[in-house]
């Protein structure tokens, strides 16, 4: 049976891979990255919230990451 550390990374490295698919899919320079920052977007986001009690956290990722992905992709992605 798994111990909790190898059940957290493969669960915290599952995301990290989806977002990277997404990012992909969506014809970002440099998915891999995209991904990663994405990742830790949702990873800060979510424990600083639960941590305040606060949605604020949430809503400040949200933002940053909407700054992330418009410099990330192409200026005709965002055309779209």
């Amino acid at each position: 049976m798994p111990d909790v550390q190898e059940l957290v990374h493969h669960h915290k490295s599952g995301v990290a891979r989806q977002l990277t698919g997404i990012s992909a899919r969506a014809g970002a320079a440099d998915p891999e990255q995209l991904g990663r920052q994405l990742a830790v977007l949702l990873e800060g986001a979510t424990a600083l919230s639960t941590s305040l009690d606060s949605p604020c956290p949430r809503h400040d990722a949200l933002e940053a990451a909407r700054v992330l992905i418009e410099h990330a992709l192409p200026e005709t992605q965002l055309a779209n």
